[in-house]
């Protein structure tokens, strides 16, 4: 019995004990809430105060000049810094180089044109850190010639900088170029027009010009920069238009290469009305071979990378346009090649292409002859109720690539005369001939003309 008591009582104590722990615990944990209660009300009270004192320097920055000018001041700093990588403050020397400096020109008396000087120059820098971070955020620092008081002639001038602080190194690349002054003198042009942005204008639309204020214009420059003037142009701009509309339009001068060359034109702008059309034909585009092939070399096939062109402008002058050209200068093929950007080109009066360049490939093949004789002469554009005779027959050498050849007959000729306005009675008429492949060369070989009976 007096064990069973000694381990009741053992186990009683280490309940209570457990118990009391537990109960210790708890008064902890309770104290530990009421300390971070405690804490957190402190904080909330601190945060509150600190917010409320925030806004009220913010408002009184926003409603004051002086406060909100050093604001605006630090944050720039502040700005500059971030920028900067940190090394604003940094006085190592270090170095960087500016590209595309545009070179000023200063000094230049207005009756002469300078030539030589280039658009824009590179500058090496070497110096301090904050200088050159300075120099770069500023970007107020700039490259110029000075020509005061210089007179027409050719010199070598040094490009000179400024705004560059004492402590930098600066090196200009080029350091001087030669330059030419030239007098400048005023020639007449006659005025065309060429519209921009037509891709900003309804592809179902064209425009045309009905009216220019100014048919000439005086451009004034250097006798040198006269001669490389191709055409002068009023720049209408149809972006967006519509319907028929007028307008102030810009003049140009462009050399061969459209280039805009820098010139005075005087009047400057001209008062244009323009019509818009939406008349449109669809025509063929034809191959115009010039130059000669190398010897015993012809043309064997060719293929176009369009065959067609849409030609916009007004009905009636586009009335009997049958096709437009391209020409192919054969001077310097010597094997089979393909040539690119041919201009298309349009003998009527029109407003706009739907494509302006085309590209070709040919194909060269050995040179071939064949002749045929005995062919009948048609009569063409022959009046109403009228007859035609002729007794005369027509020999034809056709030349050209020997496949091309193999595949020729006398069908594929056409040998005739045009008989429009030709009354009753004889006639000499001259002889034409053509064929049906534009690759090969029909040459007549008898009479050039014959003798056209007319009846009624």
């Amino acid at each position: 019995m007096a064990n069973n008591r000694k381990e009741t009582s053992t186990t009683d104590f280490f309940l209570s004990v457990v118990h009391k722990e537990e109960n210790n615990k708890k008064d902890q944990t309770t104290n530990s809430e009421k300390k971070i209660s405690k804490e957190t009300n402190a904080f909330n009270r601190l945060f509150s105060s600190v917010y409320t004192f925030v806004n009220s320097v913010i408002d009184t920055i926003i409603k004051n000049r002086g406060p909100r000018l050093i604001l605006s001041g630090i944050l720039s700093i502040v700005l500059f810094v971030f920028i900067s990588g940190g090394q604003i403050f940094s006085t190592t020397s270090s170095g960087t180089t500016l590209k595309d400096v545009p070179v000023l020109i200063e000094g230049l008396d207005d009756q002469y044109e300078i030539s030589g000087v280039p658009d824009t120059i590179d500058i090496g820098v070497i110096g301090p850190s904050i200088d050159i971070n300075s120099l770069t955020f500023t970007g107020n620092y700039e490259a110029y010639i000075d020509v005061s008081g210089y007179k027409e002639g050719t010199y070598t001038l040094d490009i000179q900088t400024r705004n560059f602080a004492d402590s930098l190194d600066v090196m200009v690349v080029p350091q001087s170029v030669t330059v030419t002054l030239s007098p400048k003198v005023s020639q007449k042009f006659s005025l065309g027009y060429k519209f921009v942005n037509e891709d900003d204008m309804n592809s179902n639309y064209s425009a045309y010009i009905k009216e220019k204020a100014v048919k000439s214009v005086t451009v004034r420059a250097s006798e040198s920069t006269l001669q490389k003037i191709s055409k002068v142009v009023a720049c209408v701009d149809v972006s967006g238009v519509t319907s028929d509309f007028e307008q102030d339009a810009e003049i140009k001068a462009y050399n061969s290469k459209g280039k805009e060359l820098d010139v005075e034109i005087a009047p400057s702008t001209v008062h244009v009305e323009c019509g818009i059309s939406t008349y449109m034909k669809s025509v063929p585009i034809h191959a115009n071979f010039i130059g000669l092939l190398p010897d015993g070399y012809a043309i064997s096939t060719y293929k176009l990378s369009t065959n067609t062109v849409k030609v916009y402008g007004e009905e009636e002058n586009l009335n009997n346009l049958e096709y437009v050209e391209v020409d192919v200068d054969l001077s310097n093929v010597t094997e089979n090649t393909t040539i690119k950007k041919l201009k298309v080109r349009c003998d009527q009066p029109y407003n706009k292409l739907s494509v302006n360049t085309v590209d070709i490939d040919v194909e060269l093949d050995s040179i071939s002859t064949v002749s045929f004789d005995n062919l009948t002469i048609q009569v063409e554009n022959l009046t109403d109720g009228y007859s035609s005779k002729i007794t005369d027959t027509a020999s034809v050498t056709v030349t050209g690539s020997t496949s091309a050849i193999a595949s020729t007959s006398s069908s594929d000729i056409e040998v005739y005369v045009d008989a429009k306005d030709l009354k009753k009675g004889t006639h000499s008429v001259e002889v034409q001939v053509k064929g049906t492949n534009d690759t090969l060369t029909y040459t007549l070989t008898s009479n050039q003309k014959v003798d056209v009976v007319i009846g009624g």
